[in-house]
Formats: C-alpha cells, structure tokens, sequence
C-alpha cells in the first residue's frame, strides 16, 4: 500500500535519480491531488477540465520534492499539500482573473498585447471603419476569447497569464516551464493575433 510508504525514504531515492521513487511518491500523493483538485471544482462555477488541476497539483508535487528540506522542521506531508494547494490555487486565481477581465473590463483600440497596441495589430484599415465590424466591447471580446480557444493547451494559458498581467517570470514558474519557451509562445500568439485580426 502507497500509505505505507516512508517519504524520507523515497526522496533519498530520488535524491539518487531513481525516477521510480518519485513515481511512488506521485501514487502515495495522488488522491491528496484530486481531493485538493474536486475541492476547486465544487466551488467554482467555472467549467475547469479536472485533469488539468490534477496536473497543476502533480507540479505543486514535484517542486515539493525538489525543494523539500527536512531540516526546516517541517513534515514533508505538510510541504507538499502547501505547495500542491498553492499550484492548483495560483492556475485557478489566473484562469478566474482572465475570465472576470474579459466580463468586466471594456477593450479599445488601445489594448496592449506585450507593449503592442491591438490597433498596431490590425491591418486592415476597413475594419474599423465598418459600422458592421465595429470594435464594441462584445466584438472585441468575442473574437479574442474565440482566438484563445483555437490555440493549443500551452499558448492558450501563456497568452491568458500576459494578457492578464503576468511578467515573463511569473508564467515561467506557474506553468514550470523555461522562461525561453514562455517568450516564444508570446512571439508566436502575437504573430498569429496580427493574421486573426487582419483577417476578420
């Protein structure tokens, strides 16, 4: 039984790159995922995909393991609820603070996407001009959320976290990965927001 399992034991182990430690510690800790994950879920009218908070929390999980210091004083089991909560918790505030600002806030020409005005963005001169195709705020907001939802997994929550606010740092440690591929992603969703928007 995965209870049964000694913690210590296992992040010596992985200590020792035994990548089979580590996968035990992901089965000990797994229902403490999903647990921590359904408690997200209940209470939030958002339609979140649960294997998603699940992989949030297998990141909370694996920084606990690789910054873990038993001589902190602080049980590991302790640690590493923290540091799953606080993973599941920051995706959830991020996703939620996205979707408020598309509900709440007005758009105008003067969006800023990474220090570049939408209207920079748009090419096409008639379209502004067209009473059709005005950029009210329920256009505008349509279109990018519908631009959004056409990237895959990991462009769409670059592009949510900078639009949102997030500094290059700031997305590279939510989403564990290297700041050079949040800078990429951010290149590419502005190139293919230039064609999406020239094109509507």
């Amino acid at each position: 039984m995965y209870k049964d399992i000694n913690d210590y034991e296992q992040l010596y182990l992985v200590s020792e790159n035994d990548d089979i430690a580590k996968e035990r510690l992901f089965n000990k800790y797994k229902p403490i995922i999903i647990s921590i994950a359904k408690k997200y879920i209940n209470y939030s009218n958002n339609k979140f995909d649960m294997e998603d908070l699940i992989q949030e929390g297998y990141i909370g999980l694996n920084r606990a393991i690789s910054s873990f210091n038993e001589h902190e004083g602080v049980l590991f089991y302790t640690f590493s609820v923290v540091c799953i909560e606080r993973q599941i918790k920051s995706y959830y505030r991020s996703y939620c603070a996205l979707k408020n600002y598309y509900l709440n806030n007005a758009y105008s020409l003067d969006l800023e996407i990474d220090n570049m005005l939408l209207s920079d963005i748009i090419k096409d001169p008639s379209i502004s001009s067209n009473p059709v195709k005005s950029f009210d705020n329920t256009y505008l907001q349509d279109k990018l959320i519908e631009f959004k939802n056409n990237l895959d997994f990991r462009h769409s929550m670059v592009f949510e976290l900078r639009y949102n606010g997030f500094k290059y740092r700031e997305i590279s440690e939510l989403l564990d990965i290297p700041i050079s591929i949040v800078d990429n992603c951010i290149h590419f969703c502005k190139e293919k927001l230039k064609i999406y928007m020239s094109n509507i």
